[in-house]
């Protein structure tokens, strides 16, 4: 019996409440210490093992359905109340009482498989040189660069595992795949963290690049050619899917805001990584069909598969993979075009791309009517004139003396300039490698990763994991300064297509996560960053990176062989 909005809205709520307690959006202050104590019991029993899933229904009372709402608790298997030693509750009370209902469903598993398909096309057989084998869900064309083709997956299908291998070979190791398999390279996942408790991950997705030359076919085994891409996901809807193992297969949408938790292989044990908005269904797959596309009766693309069991199917919605990974299908008519633009031999991959100097940044620019500044041999210059830090460049001197080897390296290996480095470095911490700052709303580093920011280049918890594809990075290796300058260039050069490394606009996308308008009459950048309201986070990144300049001429000999603005502009190297 289906829920009104009204009614749906209220326990969604309620979710929200028992994974993130007080800092949930529109708390009222009174409700917010009940809301607490709320989370910190709901920690126990929402990451036992046994919880496969939580989402709003109806209560359910010896097979029949009351019509009655509450929040439903999925299991693997119900066990009497006397072998449990974190029971789900039965009621709870915030501004009403809910009721809970448990409900037995299976143990939901990441579908990694190791069956062969060939040639290469939607639904093969694929994985990472160390990952058991899943599906290939689509080819994309990133925005950036149009003329090389990309394909998506899961990231527990593509990412590396226990190594940095990012070599992607069909089929997997495991079917006998090796060296001669090739046929493309993981480039990043979508993000995603691991917690204790919450449910905080939208899609279990990564993008890899097609090692050329491969052959390639855009049409769907079984289906043809997709009509396009859909964000429309109904309750009732009939759906099919096209995996490794499974071949043309379907379903019938249950749920479309299930929360579900996996647990992750990790080099260190298995790690819990909770995810919502997911879409539950009768059963359509099995294991090998993880990262296949999802089409609805319609033929246009609405998700990719990522668990089951023999009962169920999940998929997470297809358009904020897109959005995250700034790329869209490639359609069936475009395979002569795309043929032709390809090269004929095998190029460098995107991510191996070195660093060059946009010609943008050498004029005067702004970004939503701030002030104008422009990259000069002395700099960044505002409105007409460059700066520095009063007195020596203390700072920068003291950073790149103590650092220097680790952020060329850094530097070196995702070809970001050193400048972008030590200016974050400065204006994060100032150089204090055990610097640590908790956000609102911080509870533990496993429940809120995403609200704790560790080591020399302050990068959160859950953006390390994310931005280099491993779920056991945590405080005590992000307080190791060659790990924090390691994740926090990642997390730079992760950002390029934001911020064509222009200075100003790299301290706004690290400092708030992106580049979005703010228009605080003390903030002349027109950028967001905290202070939110104000410049201050962008006038010392840039005070602070010209002092970079100034340091460099100072030297008789400029010993940084990395990427470097400096370099290019003073030296022509």
């Amino acid at each position: 019996m289906a829920l009104d909005r009204k009614q749906n809205s209220k326990l969604e709520r309620f979710i929200d409440v028992l994974e993130e307690g007080d800092s949930t959006k529109g708390l009222s202050k009174e409700k917010q210490p009940l809301a607490r104590i709320l989370q910190l019991n709901a920690q126990a029993w929402l990451g036992d093992e046994s919880i496969q899933g939580v989402s709003v229904g109806t209560k359910i009372t010896e097979g029949v359905d009351s019509g009655s709402p509450c929040i439903t608790v999925y299991v693997d298997k119900k066990r009497p109340l006397h072998k449990l030693s974190h029971p789900v509750p039965t009621t709870l009370t915030l501004d009403e009482t809910v009721e809970f209902d448990v409900v037995e469903i299976g143990k939901m598993e990441l579908q990694d498989y190791r069956g062969p398909r060939r040639p290469l096309h939607p639904g093969a057989c694929l994985a990472n040189m160390n990952r058991n084998g899943g599906t290939l869900g689509a080819f994309v064309r990133h925005r950036d660069f149009p003329n090389r083709v990309f394909l998506i997956s899961n990231h527990h299908v593509l990412a590396p595992l226990g190594s940095n291998r990012r070599d992607i070979i069909q089929p997997s190791k495991d079917y006998g795949g090796d060296e001669e398999d090739i046929v493309a390279r993981y480039l990043r996942s979508f993000p995603m963290n691991a917690s204790r408790s919450s449910f905080s991950n939208l899609a279990d997705a990564a993008i890899a690049e097609i090692k050329l030359p491969t052959e390639i076919q855009l049409n769907y085994p079984e289906l043809g050619q997709i009509k396009g891409v859909s964000g429309r996901v109904v309750t009732g809807q009939k759906v099919h899917m096209v995996g490794s193992h499974s071949g043309l297969s379907k379903g019938k949408i249950i749920n479309t805001n299930y929360r579900m938790a996996q647990r992750y292989r990790s080099p260190n044990g298995p790690r819990r990584v909770g995810f919502r908005k997911q879409v539950l269904c009768t059963r359509y797959s099995q294991p090998g069909d993880s990262g296949a596309l999802i089409i609805n009766n319609r033929g246009f693309a609405i998700g990719m598969h990522v668990a089951g069991n023999d009962s169920h199917s999940v998929f997470c919605r297809l358009m904020p993979i897109l959005k995250e990974f700034d790329c869209r299908l490639l359609r069936s008519d475009e395979s002569d075009v795309m043929m032709e633009n390809l090269p004929s031999k095998e190029e460098t991959y995107v991510d191996d791309m070195t660093f060059t100097l946009a010609d943008e940044l050498l004029t005067a620019h702004q970004q939503f009517d701030s002030v104008y500044w422009k990259l000069t041999p002395k700099g960044i210059e505002v409105d007409g004139k460059v700066e520095y830090t009063a007195g020596e460049p203390v700072t920068v001197t003291r950073i790149w003396n103590e650092n220097r080897q680790w952020i060329m390296a850094a530097s070196e290996r995702f070809q970001v300039p050193s400048e972008l480095i030590i200016a974050c470095i400065c204006t994060e911490t100032q150089g204090n490698a055990q610097a640590i700052r908790e956000e609102p709303g911080y509870v533990s580093d496993d429940v809120t990763p995403q609200k704790i920011s560790a080591g020399l280049m302050q990068t959160l918890i859950s953006t390390a994991q994310e931005t280099l594809a491993d779920l056991d990075l945590d405080r005590n290796w992000l307080l190791q300064p060659q790990n924090s300058i390691n994740a926090g260039t990642a997390y730079i050069k992760q950002q390029l297509a934001q911020t064509q490394f222009d200075p100003p606009k790299v301290a706004c996308a690290y400092n708030a996560g992106g580049i979005y308008q703010n228009r605080g009459r003390s903030n002349r950048w027109r950028m967001r960053q905290f202070p939110i309201g104000t410049g201050k986070h962008a006038d010392r990144f840039v005070l602070w990176f010209n002092d970079c300049f100034r340091f460099f001429a100072a030297q008789s000999e400029v010993n940084v062989t990395s990427p470097s603005f400096y370099r290019q502009l003073n030296l022509g190297i």
